[in-house]
């Protein structure tokens, strides 16, 4: 059960996992859905380590986890599209108050990340 939409099915990860590092995010990872959870995680772990950070400290919102995926795809079934000026409104606000987005670029040589245009208004934002 989705613990915002109430009756309805399928709701955010980020709504249902328990979990006690658990909190506002500090980092908002940007990163095509071509990677692997494999590249994702060992691309935290290695941020961290870079900058002598502990696990603990550092929470990062990412899409998968954090938008419900359910209701976008009930939304784009339906027909329903949102604003795009409404949309940026919303994700804008998000990026700005995280203040920090850490770009996932994987390969090295030809990063997917710098192929999509989302990921490019993801930086820009």
């Amino acid at each position: 059960p989705d613990p915002r939409e109430p009756g309805k099915l399928g709701a955010a990860y980020v709504d249902v996992a328990e979990d006690e590092f658990a909190g506002l995010a500090n980092l908002m990872l940007s990163y095509s859905w071509a990677y692997t959870i494999s590249d994702i995680v060992s691309s935290l772990e290695n941020y961290c380590i870079e900058r002598g950070l502990q696990y603990e400290c550092v929470v990062v919102w990412i899409c998968f986890c954090c938008v419900n995926q359910h209701r976008v795809e009930e939304e784009r079934a339906a027909g329903n599209s949102i604003d795009f000026d409404d949309f940026r409104l919303v994700f804008g606000t998000r990026v700005h108050q995280i203040g920090r987005v850490l770009g996932l670029l994987i390969p090295w040589q030809r990063p997917i990340y710098v192929t999509r245009v989302w990921c490019l208004y993801e930086a820009w934002s």
